[in-house]
């Protein structure tokens, strides 16, 4: 005989509540995009084999000129930086819009999750770093202590991490001030930097991937990566790197340890450059979020509402 389970009215389980509020699904779709030479594209990392991933590339849009960084903005549009005319564009379900103008190379930008400004990395020598607001009005944010900057990344403190192509080591920056993070072995020229959630800086160049810790120590995390270029953590933790050279994407674990790679596709123009997921400030960095206070009161009302319906099953 079949039990049936009666619940009391205006009751549920905790675990009926937690499906309702975090939405859970049977498959988690993720996207990761990607700057190609004159275009962006997209990936659908959800299927979980890489044959599969690379079969449901997606162009998001095209007609850009040497697009290289990529940030999601607080209003769920996608900027690019442009190499060569040196603006940023904003796009918006698939159209191209220009958003801001007058960087020198622009290549890295990021978006501080505080105040919604965006960062963006002049690599010309010595280079600065231009600071852009949601309206697009354009400032110099620093402009000393970088050296030729490519990536750039916040941390959970609201320290910005700038790599310096040209001296082969990366900058920190707290309140405006520039300082020495970590150096590389002359002629390694770094790129892209991603910050974990334990706050690890991942650093991306001819070495192929580094891990710096905060208290300065540096280690290899993967190697025998064709120019490393772009980093960005997914919200699993796991590492996906832009191999420019043989044109693949490849995803670590946070051991280090590969998982898998898939083609950006073939011919020079889909080399890729920088890689995002689609969540605010995502680009070189995605820092995993700490569980919010909603997250918290959510939790607790399930619980609340779970010893509740025990205590009228009992009675």
């Amino acid at each position: 005989m079949l039990n049936t389970v009666h619940y009391s009215r205006g009751v549920l389980p905790a675990f009926v509540i937690l499906l309702l509020l975090t939405g859970v699904r049977t498959a988690n779709a993720e996207f990761l995009y990607v700057t190609l030479q004159t275009s962006v594209a997209r990936f659908d990392l959800s299927s979980g084999n890489a044959a599969t991933i690379a079969a449901s590339k997606t162009t998001v849009a095209s007609g850009l000129s040497e697009a290289m960084g990529l940030v999601f903005g607080g209003d769920g549009s996608l900027y690019v930086s442009q190499f060569t005319p040196n603006t940023v564009s904003r796009i918006t379900s698939g159209s191209v819009a220009s958003f801001a103008s007058g960087f020198t190379s622009p290549r890295g930008i990021t978006m501080s999750g505080t105040a919604g400004n965006f960062y963006v990395a002049n690599s010309n020598t010595p280079g600065s770093i231009s600071q852009v607001t949601p309206a697009g009005s354009v400032s110099t944010f620093l402009n000393s202590g970088v050296n030729a900057p490519y990536g750039l990344a916040f941390d959970g403190s609201g320290a910005l991490y700038a790599t310096n192509n040209a001296s082969y080591s990366i900058s920190k920056i707290v309140g405006g001030v520039s300082s020495t993070f970590a150096t590389f072995n002359p002629g390694q020229g770094v790129r892209a930097v991603a910050v974990a959630a334990n706050g690890n800086v991942f650093s991306a160049g001819d070495f192929g991937v580094n891990v710096t810790t905060q208290a300065g120590s540096t280690t290899n995390f993967a190697s025998g990566i064709g120019f490393a270029f772009g980093l960005a953590f997914n919200s699993t933790g796991n590492l996906f790197v832009a191999d420019y050279t043989n044109q693949t994407i490849r995803a670590y674990n946070p051991s280090g340890s590969f998982l898998y790679s898939f083609t950006t596709g073939a011919g020079t123009s889909n080399r890729p450059r920088y890689v995002a997921f689609d969540s605010p400030g995502s680009g070189f960095n995605q820092i995993v979020p700490e569980p919010s206070a909603c997250a918290m009161a959510l939790a607790g009302l399930a619980c609340g509402g779970f010893s509740m319906w025990r205590r009228r099953k009992r009675a």
